[in-house]
């Protein structure tokens, strides 16, 4: 198989592949050291490579590239040297084949590994980035002469914790109160002033704000759940992430007394609906 390793990958990962037989290089080696995440896909892509990174952001520049693009193996584990890595990536090669690993987002955790195939693409050019001018200059999208659509968005998020945390939660022992019915009202809160924390964001009138929790005792976490709606010109994506977002930092911030190990992880939209992109469903339920 062909890899290119992200930067924080260690160069032991990439000498140890190629010694397995492998066909690896390291972006540094690239000229990739410090390059983008668009650059890192667009090489890979030319090189029919898979990209190993840490970045989960490699997960949204899929979802707005055209369809020739990568597979991505991204490693969520607190430890990113070559031993850990290696390992995981033994369990990567016995889960899955090198023809599902090209069409893959595969996150890898600790404790498992999720496969999810690459975002269905409406066409075969690669998309722009609208909030990037002619210039490279930052700017904020004219929606002006857009017409008004019921728009639709979907994210989720999880916050991983130790399952005594957990059970207090779920008890109600946690000495600041009701940790969920808190995070439920900031999340909602957060949604509705997502213009101000996010620089090209569009202020919006919004017609719907939901956050849902889902204790999950074998994985020792809450699943957050967020859904926005609103009638506009604009979609309500970022919206229904930063609800999940803000609505974890606040399970954060009232627990951590007990418990400051809690990890906020796998944070993205799971579908959308509205506008001349029709719906798009990144995710089954």
């Amino acid at each position: 198989m062909r890899f290119l390793a992200d930067v924080p990958v260690s160069p032991k990962t990439v000498a140890w592949l190629n010694a397995s037989g492998h066909d690896a290089i390291h972006a540094v080696e690239a000229g990739l050291a410090t390059a983008k995440g668009e650059a890192i896909l667009a090489f890979a892509r030319r090189e029919n490579r898979i990209v190993l990174t840490t970045d989960l952001g490699f997960g949204m520049l899929l979802a707005l590239s055209g369809a020739d693009r990568p597979g991505v193996i991204i490693f969520r584990v607190r430890r990113v040297d070559s031993r850990n890595v290696n390992r995981l990536l033994l369990q990567v090669f016995r889960q899955v084949s090198e023809a599902k690993l090209h069409e893959s987002i595969v996150l890898v955790e600790e404790e498992r590994i999720r496969i999810r195939p690459l975002p269905i693409s409406r066409s075969s050019n690669p998309a722009r980035l609208s909030h990037i001018d002619e210039s490279g200059r930052a700017r904020m999208v004219d929606v002006g002469g857009k017409p008004d659509t019921e728009r639709v968005a979907v994210a989720k998020g999880e916050i991983a914790m130790r399952p005594e945390t957990l059970a207090l939660i779920q008890e109600g022992g946690i000495p600041k109160g009701d940790v969920l019915a808190v995070a439920q009202v900031a999340g909602i809160m957060a949604a509705k002033r997502t213009h101000e924390l996010i620089p090209m964001c569009h202020p919006l009138l919004l017609t719907h704000v939901a956050v849902e929790f889902a204790p999950n005792e074998p994985e020792s976490c809450i699943e957050i759940t967020a859904t926005v709606r609103t009638t506009g010109k604009t979609g309500v994506e970022m919206e229904a992430l930063t609800a999940v977002v803000v609505a974890a930092l606040t399970i954060y911030d009232m627990c951590k007394a007990v418990d400051r190990a809690m990890r906020i992880q796998n944070v993205r939209l799971v579908r959308k609906r509205g506008g001349k992109s029709g719906e798009i469903v990144l995710e089954k339920s």
